[in-house]
């Protein structure tokens, strides 16, 4: 259930001055359409953590596509195929260019 920031104000301050339960807000809201489950865990966050919004670095990482990783990535990708010898080897024999063993290109 996805609750608006005006409903999770009104829901935390309706906590903190009233007492309310997930049933009494159902009551007293019902065109608003909240399911019971959901209140209850919003309640129970509110409870545990004081606040009903996010805590900060909950969301997923995006780490992954930084310059320095792509950067690291292609130096380490030029350095095997340079020790290993793909560069000085016939085209007949370098790696293929398709397939399952292909280097991959990385563009930023």
């Amino acid at each position: 259930m996805v609750f608006s920031n005006e409903d999770k104000t009104l829901i935390k301050n309706l906590r903190k001055s009233e007492g309310y339960s997930a049933r009494k807000y159902i009551k007293e809201f019902p065109d608003k359409n909240w399911n019971r489950k959901g209140l209850d865990y919003l309640l129970k966050k509110f409870c545990e953590t004081g606040t009903v919004e996010w805590k900060v670095g909950s969301g997923k990482r995006r780490s992954g596509r930084t310059m320095q990783n792509i950067n690291a990535v292609e130096d380490l990708i030029v350095s095997v195929s340079v020790k290993w010898g793909w560069f000085s080897m016939s085209p007949s024999r370098q790696r293929p260019q398709t397939g399952p063993f292909a280097i991959p290109k990385i563009y930023p």
